[in-house]
């Protein structure tokens, strides 16, 4: 699960706040803006504690702050003892703010796991003869449509073939053949092949016309 925040919300009037006054005092609107800044690096870190025991990490905070790591120390400590509006404990910082919206979204975040976790749960918990019927069912659907070829493109079921042989006798072979060489030259598609075979041999038997195989 996401251990940090891509959003936060804080009060709009929250300048009027005798902390933020604190901090403009000393820094001004730009201290302000700087701090809503380190806000949004602390809810994008780790359980939304952003890590200041490393230098090099310090350096880059310092960086993207305009400040230098003297004087982003002096600063998180104006926050911290000054200003009461980080909450610092040596190696990491973090805010009221981005903690009080980090507990409503990992609440939310556990909710959803669980409600997903409940949802496949229900899903599985099927009765193990309904399981067996089921597959047993898509077993046989599969085995009744499952469609053979026939020289390189004609395809048929067994159910399929058995009936055209039955209805075509001798002349199911030269139906096949005529079949597969016409879609082998014209690149034709059809949905059945077994509905084709019947129709031309249909056609054929209106026409009387013996060994009549032109496709149409």
């Amino acid at each position: 699960m996401k251990e940090n925040i891509d959003y936060y919300q804080h009060y709009a009037n929250s300048h009027q706040h005798p902390k933020f006054k604190m901090l403009r005092v000393k820094y001004g609107w730009a201290g302000e803006g700087k701090f809503w800044a380190l806000n949004n690096m602390i809810a994008q870190s780790e359980n939304c504690r952003l890590d200041i025991s490393k230098k090099y990490n310090k350096a880059s905070i310092a960086n993207d702050l305009d400040f230098n790591i003297k004087t982003l120390d002096e600063f998180l400590d104006y926050l911290n003892d000054d200003c009461n509006l980080i909450i610092k404990n040596g190696t990491t910082i973090t805010t009221d703010i981005i903690q009080e919206n980090f507990g409503k979204v990992s609440s939310k975040r556990q909710r959803n796991s669980e409600d997903y976790r409940n949802s496949q749960k229900s899903e599985t918990d099927i009765k193990p003869s309904e399981n067996i019927q089921s597959k047993v069912k898509e077993s046989k659907v599969n085995k009744i449509y499952k469609k053979e070829r026939f020289l390189e493109f004609v395809l048929l079921t067994k159910e399929e073939h058995t009936s055209l042989k039955i209805k075509l006798g001798r002349y199911l072979d030269d139906y096949i053949e005529r079949l597969n060489n016409y879609i082998g030259s014209k690149g034709v598609r059809y949905k059945s092949h077994y509905h084709t075979i019947l129709n031309w041999h249909r056609k054929d038997c209106k026409s009387s016309t013996k060994g009549d195989f032109n496709a149409e």
